[in-house]
């Protein structure tokens, strides 16, 4: 596999990671929603720790994919 073949199929995966992470981001946001409608109390401190932690599931993801890219092709070897 060449690297442009390597990188295309990367820049796809990517995609479908983004429009998953967008799905929780906006199951997030209609929980937070359906919560406040309920009459519950949520405080800014949790909503504040929610959004970072998808920020960090977020930023592993990216990691791990750079880093197995990374290897792969050094090694020379199909990154997916």
């Amino acid at each position: 596999m060449t690297v442009a073949n390597a990188l295309f199929t990367e820049q796809e995966v990517i995609k479908e990671t983004n429009s998953a992470l967008e799905d929780i981001q906006e199951t997030l946001a209609l929980s937070l929603v359906d919560s406040l409608k309920a009459g519950d109390h949520i405080t800014t401190p949790t909503v504040i720790n929610m959004l970072k932690d998808l920020e960090d599931m977020q930023l592993k993801y990216y990691d791990a994919r750079i880093l197995k890219i990374r290897t792969a092709l050094f090694l020379g070897h199909n990154p997916r």
